[in-house]
């Protein structure tokens, strides 16, 4: 995973704005154990605009990997406010 991360790393230097891209680094951050860097991408992508890419279930595994079952219970709640179309009552970044 340390490799993958290091080449998901490069691509975000080369295609910053590349959401699927963005998407792996997070995860495979994750996958290395590195959660500080796996939330800090999860992060990133709401503020893209990008409903696609809302990143809410990833950050719920984030916080119940550092052992934050409550944040994670929270965060999975949110996500029921979240469909295809993205937030169905909030806009992105609230």
């Amino acid at each position: 995973m340390s490799r993958a991360l290091a080449e998901a790393s490069r691509a975000m230097e080369i295609y910053p704005k590349n959401i699927p891209e963005r998407n792996n680094l997070g995860l495979y951050a994750m996958y290395a154990g590195d959660f500080d860097r796996a939330i800090k991408e999860q992060r990133i992508r709401p503020r893209m605009k990008t409903p696609f890419c809302s990143g809410t279930w990833a950050s719920a595994f984030l916080q119940l990997g550092q052992g934050n079952a409550t944040q994670a219970i929270d965060t999975y709640r949110a996500a029921a406010g979240v469909d295809a179309e993205g937030p169905r009552s909030r806009p992105w970044g609230s």
